[in-house]
């Protein structure tokens, strides 16, 4: 998992602008950008008002706090595939081809929260699978890949938007960075569905003037779901993906049904993998499967699959 939130320290630059932040102003400035036809307007355009919200009124920009964290050696990370309503003959037999699991060619790769076009970039759900579910858009009746890496080593991430100790400042310096804080993680997480791809341009330029370092210092990025801030999401460039991560085991589930208080997931089968090779390590029958029922807002996976994941 993550190592424990780090205490985040101002610079003597960072102090004296949140000093004479308005709250006041920069609410006002949100209302502006709010009101902006982003649809309408071309990446430079976007990044320039986006930036005008972080500045003062004299123009200069606010130097967000450098947020880097370890994410430990062993540490899952889960990574779902939503295969539609698919039989599970086909499911299995994906679940059993290792290339199921590299990322798409970058002829095929969209633009994405962090990520151009043709730049294969790697997102799952850090420590768990539960919110991985909803951030696949799963239905009853889907069949889903649910692979489980680890990391191979302990590595550095950039914290986007992430929660921080700030409690050595004093209260109104804290309320002002989560004022800001609170609006990066808003316009990051903008719906970026079919209809709504220009919102990329948002998190694009979010990642590219805050967020992105030196290799040596960072290998990736973590971000609260979308779906349920409650928990992380992760993200590597191609390379460090390969570099980083391993594959672990993989679900083939089955979402039963979903309603307000929770869904029913059927798993079907574990595969493990050795020395390179996917191979089936436990098949269960239909009538004997193992179900896991969640409460509120997350999935919960049965501790049979994963006995260290609650």
């Amino acid at each position: 998992m993550l190592s424990e939130v780090p205490q985040i320290q101002l610079d003597a630059n960072q102090f004296r602008m949140l000093k004479d932040y308005s709250i006041a102003d920069f609410i006002s400035r949100e209302r502006q950008f709010a009101r902006l036809p982003l649809r309408r307007m071309s990446v430079p355009e976007i990044k320039t008002e986006f930036m005008k919200v972080l500045s003062d009124p004299l123009g200069k920009r606010f130097a967000f706090p450098t947020d880097i964290r370890p994410v430990l050696k062993d540490t899952p990370v889960f990574r779902l595939r939503n295969l539609g309503p698919t039989e599970l003959s086909v499911a299995r037999a994906k679940a059993e081809d290792p290339r199921s699991f590299d990322l798409a060619p970058k002829q095929h790769v969209k633009a994405g929260r962090l990520n151009l076009e043709r730049k294969p970039t790697f997102y799952g759900t850090l420590g768990t699978p539960l919110h991985g579910f909803y951030e696949v858009r799963a239905k009853p009746g889907d069949v889903l890949l649910c692979a489980r890496f680890e990391l191979a080593a302990q590595t550095n991430v950039t914290a986007i938007a992430c929660p921080a100790d700030f409690e050595s400042q004093e209260p109104e310096l804290v309320a002002k960075i989560n004022l800001i804080t609170g609006f990066i993680q808003r316009q990051f997480n903008r719906d970026a569905g079919p209809e709504n791809e220009y919102n990329y341009s948002i998190s694009h330029a979010i990642v590219d003037d805050y967020y992105t370092y030196p290799p040596a210092l960072t290998s990736g990025w973590i971000y609260p779901s979308l779906q349920d801030n409650r928990f992380v999401n992760i993200a590597f460039t191609e390379a460090n993906f390969k570099r980083l991560l391993r594959l672990h085991s993989v679900a083939v589930v089955r979402l039963e049904k979903v309603n307000e208080t929770g869904a029913k997931v059927t798993n079907y089968q574990v595969l493990k993998r050795s020395e390179g090779k996917a191979y089936l390590d436990m098949l269960l029958p239909e009538d004997d499967n193992f179900v896991s029922v969640c409460r509120g807002l997350g999935f919960t996976v049965s501790n049979e699959m994963w006995p260290d994941i609650g």
